[in-house]
């Protein structure tokens, strides 16, 4: 067990090193692994082996390293995934390594499939005392909730005698994350030339109201203007005092007049 583990481990920095594609089957054809003769390494519906999950031989172990995109092991909706599955057989038989499926569970109840992934087809024949290693790649879902799921793969394997056996290669929980949000060549020029034009508008419409305000600042200035320059030309002369005492008026003289000789009379 430790030695598969430790090839699994061994061989893990390789296989990142391989082009990671986006053209990974994640939805299973319509054909059933009873009704189609598959080649090995191609993908088929998985329906049919996992309503047939068989017993476990003992002599056969199974050893798993999950690979994921991102550093720290982080998992985000639409990543492709791939797991490294090493069998060994302890047994004095050789045993045909058939199908390897994966599902993704509710994480308290494994019995309970959220989603199931094509089944790779193998048939490798893995003889006594002999170690096997595969790699199976899956999608995620883009559109999946970001939770914690199960993540289980099944070995399906049987003996020279065609008995049938199932070993669980791989079950453990994953987080799946928030994607993060990127911003696009495209969308950032877009942002930048909005941004510039609402800079310019607000510089240009700053400039036109404060054209606006001085404009009507010299207009209500002009009647001050115009009398200070008049009593500068008044000053020094009797006009000049005479408007700084506005109150000042000419003396009166009242007289009464006499009706009958039409000449004032002096009172």
């Amino acid at each position: 067990m430790i030695t598969l583990f430790l090839i699994c481990l061994f061989t893990a920095p390789f296989r990142c090193q391989e082009d990671d594609s986006d053209d990974v089957e994640d939805v299973p054809p319509t054909r059933s692994a009873q009704s189609y003769s598959f080649r090995p390494g191609e993908f088929h519906d998985a329906t049919d082996l996992l309503e047939n999950i068989q017993k476990p031989k003992d002599e056969i172990k199974a050893a798993s390293k999950l690979l994921a995109q991102h550093e720290n092991d982080e998992i985000f909706p639409g990543d492709v995934l791939s797991i490294l599955i090493g069998v060994e057989n302890q047994d004095t038989d050789a045993i045909v390594l058939s199908e390897i499926v994966t599902v993704l569970t509710d994480p308290f109840e494994r019995s309970r499939f959220v989603r199931n992934y094509s089944a790779l087809h193998l048939n490798v024949t893995i003889e006594s005392e002999q170690t096997h290693v595969v790699e199976y790649m899956f999608k995620m879902d883009p559109r999946i909730n970001p939770v914690e799921y199960g993540l289980i793969a099944y070995i399906y394997y049987n003996d020279l005698k065609g008995k049938e056996y199932t070993t669980v290669a791989i079950n453990q929980t994953i987080l799946i994350k928030d994607k993060p949000a990127t911003i696009n060549a495209q969308r950032f020029l877009i942002i930048v030339a909005v941004l510039t034009i609402i800079i310019v508008v607000g510089v240009l419409s700053r400039k036109s109201i404060a054209k606006c305000l001085k404009g009507q600042g010299k207009k209500s200035d002009k009647p001050k203007e115009e009398k200070e320059e008049q009593e500068e030309w008044l000053s020094g002369t009797n006009s000049a005092s005479y408007k700084k005492s506005p109150s000042r008026r000419a003396p009166t003289v009242d007289r009464t007049y006499d009706l009958r000789s039409r000449t004032p009379k002096k009172q």
